[in-house]
């Protein structure tokens, strides 16, 4: 180095350190106007060797003019004097190595400066930047952890920094590792030791946007891991489903140094050791032992334990506990509903966001029923269906990610037994306002009772009239005209719920009609019977004369007619009144239920015109030829028959109210002959309706 570099050095030391600004002095030649110069180099980072070795890092200059003429390296140990401590003539060397301070055991500062031509002088300019070296200081408290701390290369740190220092561990031997970053503004960190007994060495970096670190110096000491690792976090305690036993999932605690894990069940209040888990990254159990999940609530924790103390682990606490979510239902028979009653889900930080209720009916997929806030234990299920299996599940939610599953409940939705049969045995008319109906039940089952419904517009609309829980079930329709018509009627069997458990058949009464025809002949039609089990065998007709229904019928057809004509012709000369009344009798065929029912129509009457003939001359003289005169009558109410006759005086000569009684020509109260003549008579009589008719005429009486 030339005698004037030396002195301008010296002048540049002087003013640097009276200004308290390092390498804020120039020399003189700096202020000269129009000088050329390089200015100095950027320093990039510092680092500390092993052996205490410094070595400085900076960016090259450029040099277009060729001006340059050396980089010049200045340390001092913190708050001493710069001294020059080395240069470098080659500009595109950027790296120089202090051997000869130990910076394991104190920082030092550094600056650069560099030396080019300008004005024809020799210009040395000092760099704005001063380094320190990191010193890194290791602290063992002998509690299982270990204090570092280190200062910053520059104060404040140098904007071109990055934002974080990074920790370095060695371990095993030879073997660096990156174990941790603490922001830039942080000078210390306290490293939890989670190896049983070893000496560890620290080291502390920095990069800056070039791309360089700048490295502490290496410490370490003998560290024992004296703690026990942080409590496991229970991710989900949850329902496998599948089995019905209990899924437990937690996270690895943070040191690495756990070597199993405790799993912890809570049995009638009391904590107890379920099992271990070896294995740092074995973080699931199924619990297919001690697990009721259909029947009871389990709680769970998790404790973890470290390899270290020769066979004397160190034990973490047991963690928070998390349970499982037990899920029962109960049915409402009649309601036709599912109340589905559950425990919530406790155990994670961020609580449950919402359950998610699910439905399977009848072992089909599993669909969504709901979502429910986080306060909701309790739903409905309305308008399920009888005789149908239900299986819910609960799934709680975590604000997060984490999900449990509660047990699978069952419900099979029973009903009141139904009947096996429902039969409308028979609709059947008793007389013109009364039809009777007998229903055949199912007397295995027990039943509330049953309603009736009549139709009187041809099974179009059926109407409620009665109910009965008698049994056996016989109702009589009071209400009916069954003159005019035929009416349908079904009967409901009521289950214990109220419920209509079942519908029977609908039957039709059978209406009969007719009318007289000529030549004494009776028309008869009708409706059929409807929905017999067994269909119709054949209808019997029955028939009243004088009030009185002879007990054999006077047919007997088929099911399929539904028609007769009865010849009267028989009844001439008999005391028939002329009116005569049919019924219906329908016979079932034999059915399934074996027996066969039978059904009567209503009465219907039809009257035949009385015959009345009544002679016009008569000769009573003793000849026995036409001596007598006597109407003759058929079809009418001989009990209510008077004759009168009466001469052209209109005195009464002759009367009678028997039928068989004739006039012989005399006045009717003595045996004196009334004289030849022309009389006047009157026959009164009732035909078979009661109705009240007259005949008159002229009787001619020749002697």
């Amino acid at each position: 180095m030339s005698k004037f570099n030396i002195i301008a050095s010296f002048f540049l030391l002087i003013l640097f350190f009276t200004t308290s600004c390092y390498g804020c002095a120039t020399f003189e030649e700096k202020s000269v106007e129009n000088s050329l110069s390089l200015g100095p180099p950027e320093i990039s980072c510092i680092s500390v060797g092993s052996s205490g070795e410094v070595t400085i890092n900076w960016v090259e200059i450029d040099d277009p003019l060729g001006i340059f003429i050396e980089y010049r390296i200045y340390s001092s140990s913190v708050g001493g004097t710069f001294t020059l401590i080395g240069s470098e003539t080659d500009r595109l060397t950027t790296s120089f190595t202090d051997f000869s301070v130990n910076a394991n055991l104190s920082s030092f500062d550094y600056f650069i400066s560099c030396v080019s031509v300008s004005g024809g002088s020799a210009v040395e300019e000092n760099s704005l930047d001063t380094l320190s070296s990191i010193l890194l200081d290791l602290t063992n408290p002998s509690n299982g952890t270990a204090i570092l701390q280190w200062n910053n290369p520059t104060n404040p740190l140098n904007f071109s920094n990055t934002d974080y220092y990074h920790i370095f561990l060695e371990y095993p031997s030879g073997s660096w590792s990156l174990i941790d970053s603490v922001v830039s503004s942080v000078n210390s960190y306290i490293d939890t030791i989670t190896i049983c007994d070893e000496f560890l060495n620290y080291q502390v970096g920095i990069g800056n946007l070039q791309g360089c670190t700048s490295f502490s110096n290496v410490d370490g000491d003998q560290f024992q891991d004296m703690l026990p690792p942080d409590i496991p976090a229970i991710n989900f305690v949850s329902v496998d489903t599948a089995t019905g036993y209990v899924e437990i999932d937690w996270d690895t605690t943070y040191f690495q140094d756990a070597y199993a894990y405790i799993i912890f069940q809570n049995i009638n209040g009391v904590w107890e050791v379920l099992d271990t888990v070896i294995g740092y990254n074995n973080t699931y159990y199924l619990n297919d032992s001690t697990s009721n999940s259909s029947l009871q609530i389990d709680n769970y924790g998790i404790a973890a334990y470290d390899s270290c103390l020769n066979g004397n682990p160190n034990t973490s606490p047991v963690s928070p506990s998390h349970n499982t979510i037990l899920l029962t239902t109960t049915l409402n028979v009649c309601d036709l509903s599912i109340d589905l009653n559950w425990n919530s889900y406790d155990g994670w930080n961020n609580g449950v966001v919402h359950y998610n209720l699910y439905c399977s009916k009848d072992y089909q997929p599993w669909i969504q029923l709901a979502q429910l806030p986080t306060s909701s234990i309790t739903y409905t299920h309305f308008s399920v269906d009888g005789f149908s299996t239900y299986r819910y599940m609960i799934e709680a939610v975590e604000n997060g990610s984490e999900k449990s599953l509660s047990n699978i409940a069952e419900r099979y939705v029973y009903q009141p037994d139904q009947p096996s049969f429902s039969y409308l045995k028979t609709v059947s008319v008793t007389d013109e306002q009364n039809v009777e109906i007998e229903f055949y039940e199912d007397n295995a089952v027990d039943l509330s009772g049953f309603e009736i419904y009549r139709s009187d517009d041809d099974g179009i609309n059926y109407q409620f009239f009665d109910a009965t829980s008698a049994s056996p079930v016989v109702f009589l329709d009071t209400d009916a005209s069954t003159n005019l018509q035929s009416y349908h009627y079904y009967i409901d069997v009521i289950d214990s719920c109220e419920r209509i458990a079942a519908s029977s058949n609908t039957a039709r009464t059978i209406y009969l009609s007719g009318s007289p025809k000529y030549g004494l002949t009776n028309y008869l039609y009708w409706s059929s019977y409807e929905n017999w089990d067994g269909g119709v065998d054949r209808y019997e007709i029955f028939r009243k004369v004088n009030d009185v229904y002879d007990p054999n019928p006077v047919a007997s057809i088929t099911g399929s007619s539904l028609f007769f004509e009865d010849d009267i012709s028989s009844f001439l000369g008999s005391n028939a009144d002329g009116q005569f009344c049919y019924k219906i009798k329908a016979i079932e065929q034999p059915n399934s239920f074996g027996f066969s029912a039978e059904s009567y129509s209503n009465e219907f009457c039809i009257n035949q015109e009385p015959i009345v003939y009544a002679p016009n001359s008569f000769t009573p003289n003793g000849d026995l030829i036409n001596d007598n005169w006597i109407p003759v009558v058929n079809l009418l109410d001989i009990d209510n028959y008077s004759v009168r006759v009466y001469n052209r005086l209109n005195h009464l000569v002759f009367k009678t109210s028997d039928v068989n009684e004739s006039w012989d020509g005399s006045f009717f109260n003595s045996d004196k002959e009334v004289p030849q003549g022309v009389f006047l008579y009157f026959i009164e009589f009732r035909n078979g309706r009661g109705d009240y008719l007259r005949k008159q005429g002229h009787i001619n009486l020749i002697r």
